[in-house]
């Protein structure tokens, strides 16, 4: 994910709660555990990461084509609003 489209912070925070809960589940590690943990911890977040990329990706991209310096620095600063212009859904 890009910096520059919010999520990526706050969807690695979340995912770094989310393996170690699943890893507090572990009393004594061992590897078919560890697999088995991996396993849920992707199954539980790879739709949000999926999903949160795309936008971040739309983001980049639509950026990019802001011809006005002064359009890009308002977009950088201003990034709900400029989501919710460019992803109308968002």
């Amino acid at each position: 994910m890009s910096p520059a489209g919010v999520v990526g912070a706050v969807t690695a925070m979340h995912d770094a709660v989310i393996l170690a809960n699943w890893l507090s589940t572990l009393r004594l590690p061992i590897e078919r555990d560890l697999e088995r943990v991996f396993k849920e911890y992707r199954s539980e977040r790879y739709s949000v990461a999926k999903a949160n990329f795309e936008p971040s990706q739309l983001f980049i991209r639509n950026l990019g084509k802001v011809k006005s310096t002064k359009e890009r620095d308002h977009a950088q600063h201003n990034v709900c609003d400029f989501f919710k212009r460019w992803i109308p859904s968002f």
